[in-house]
């Protein structure tokens, strides 16, 4: 992945936002700036995140990503990357996850659950191409 990844790291056009104090406020600039944001949303990176039902156990998912769109009134298109075989992937889009009214809390558990429903077929789908480094499923 590192290789295939390195001309993406290289090019100038791409801001890379590492997940460490601050990474919040330089993503909504980069939201304000005009620019695309990419973010992972299934692992929550030094946050507790919300505790959700999925796949028939609990887990914690990020409220981060939900927060950043939320605040900036940004459209959210989920995407998953599969592998079809080795060598060979394909990014699948789904239909966007547009801004939503209410409550800070309820706008992002809203279009945070909206993106758990995804994450969950494709953990049913694919188990075998979903990879976590830390415990994830509550005990």
């Amino acid at each position: 992945v590192q290789t295939c990844a390195l001309p993406i790291y290289r090019n100038p056009d791409v801001e890379w936002i590492p997940a460490v104090r601050g990474a919040a406020e330089a993503c909504s600039n980069a939201l304000e700036r005009g620019r695309l944001l990419g973010m992972v949303a299934d692992i929550p990176f030094g946050e507790k995140g919300h505790r959700v039902a999925m796949c028939g156990a609990r887990t914690h998912l990020p409220l981060g990503p939900w927060a950043i769109a939320s605040r900036a009134r940004a459209t959210v298109f989920p995407a998953f990357i599969l592998r079809d075989r080795p060598g060979q992937y394909r990014i699948v889009f789904h239909d966007p996850i547009l801004p939503r009214e209410g409550s800070l809390r309820k706008q992002m558990e809203g279009s945070q659950d909206i993106f758990r429903q995804h994450l969950e077929r494709y953990l049913k789908a694919y188990p075998e191409q979903w990879g976590v480094l830390q415990p994830f499923w509550d005990s």
